[in-house]
């Protein structure tokens, strides 16, 4: 997935976040942390271009 993100929108700062407990999955951080109306529209468009129908905000806190 991050190789997918990067190449819908070179430059955005991408990593993975360890899981959760109890939870199998790695999170897909993308960018910095922005203001909430930034980082809607920064979900939004990686969706569309992506064709992913299940992506949400979330802060991420290491």
């Amino acid at each position: 997935m991050l190789e997918r993100v990067n190449k819908a929108i070179p430059g955005t700062y991408v990593f993975t976040a360890d899981p959760k407990p109890n939870n199998n999955f790695y999170g897909v951080i993308v960018g910095q942390e922005l203001p909430f109306f930034e980082a809607q529209k920064l979900r939004d468009e990686i969706s569309e271009k992506l064709n992913i129908k299940d992506a949400y905000l979330s802060r991420y806190t290491n």
